[in-house]
């Protein structure tokens, strides 16, 4: 009975440990898509400007993913090991995929997209979030000129264009390869 006893504990122990590690799974979705929405919050504090991570948003970012996903695997072994941050952004802004992103439709958006580094200690998620949130915004010049990195886009250009203070965002996470990106979709 005893056996039997610390047989079932150690069960229990395991399913306990197991249904853990899948809830921490699912949490790290929404800790990066929540961490980066609040980042993006607060560049704009103070300025009358609000910023919402939508489920449209969000679809729309995993189907540009999924795109890219498809063009990777298209790939010799070679040709994956030489891809740039520029035939990613073609694959995530390709014509075929923007008319398959329901949410973007007729809208003027902002693509961009980041691998998600694996760093290890505690201080390194802020830094993760940061060193991620730098490389998905376009940088400005002086004269309020957007100017655009590798990894980034502007889909439907003659589209309309979101003239309002109220910015809404999506994010997608996947792989391609060995490495995981984070999307971003933003009108």
């Amino acid at each position: 009975m005893k056996l039997f006893k610390k047989l079932a504990a150690a069960a229990l122990a395991a399913v306990l440990a197991l249904s853990m590690v899948g809830c921490g799974k699912a949490e790290v979705g929404a800790a990066y898509k929540t961490e980066l929405t609040n980042m993006l919050k607060d560049s704009v504090y103070g300025t009358g400007a609000t910023v919402e991570n939508t489920t449209e948003l969000d679809n729309a970012a995993q189907v540009l993913l999924a795109n890219a996903q498809t063009e990777y695997g298209k790939l010799t072994a070679d040709q994956q090991k030489a891809v740039s941050n520029r035939q990613i952004t073609g694959w995530l802004t390709a014509e075929a995929a923007v008319a398959k992103a329901t949410g973007l439709k007729d809208k003027c958006c902002f693509v961009s997209f980041v691998e998600n580094p694996n760093l290890v200690s505690n201080f390194g998620n802020q830094y993760k979030y940061a060193m991620m949130m730098e490389s998905l915004t376009p940088s400005y010049d002086g004269n309020n000129q957007i100017h655009l990195k590798p990894n980034q886009a502007i889909v439907n250009s003659g589209a309309k264009k979101n003239d309002t203070k109220d910015v809404k965002v999506g994010f997608a996470s996947g792989k391609l390869g060995d490495k995981t990106y984070v999307v971003m979709v933003m009108f």
